[in-house]
């Protein structure tokens, strides 16, 4: 019996550890990002024909995307300024409106990129303006790492 409630503390603890971790903010939103990276990874090679293009692959993409942006604007709490590796600038809490505004205009747009991309053509067009959309926030609201 003694046994038994070790193991089951030990699961319930293990359990609580893993919840507390992907709740956390940073971890979140660095998850997010990594979506993205592959999202991106994907895209790029389709848009350069280095992959074949495919329309489910392509919507998946700026899918991602839509997830990404649905979710990212909650993950930045005061709290969440600083603590795993964050590259998350100042500027975000210092320009919440505007960070809010950029994080709507990449949702806007993967939103539209989904549902007007019907070809390579279309989907080179929305992967550009999402990617736009990318580099003007890592500029303004991301630390650059050497």
């Amino acid at each position: 019996m003694i046994r038994f409630v070790l193991v089951a503390a030990g699961l319930c603890l293990g359990a609580s550890v893993v919840l507390a971790q992907s709740e956390d903010p940073i971890t979140m939103r660095q998850d997010l990002m990594k979506a993205n990276g592959r999202a991106a990874k994907t895209a790029t090679a389709m848009v350069r024909g280095q992959a074949p293009f495919e329309l489910a692959q392509a919507q998946e993409v700026l899918q991602t995307y839509v997830n990404t942006a649905d979710k990212f604007g909650a993950l930045f709490p005061e709290t969440s300024k600083t603590g795993h590796e964050t590259t998350a600038a100042p500027k975000i809490w210092e320009d919440k409106a505007g960070f809010e505004a950029a994080v709507a205009k990449f949702g806007a747009d993967a939103r539209k990129g989904l549902a007007d991309t019907k070809d390579l053509e279309t989907f080179k067009v929305a992967f550009a303006a999402v990617g736009r959309n990318c580099s003007s926030c890592h500029e303004t609201f991301r630390i650059k790492k050497n």
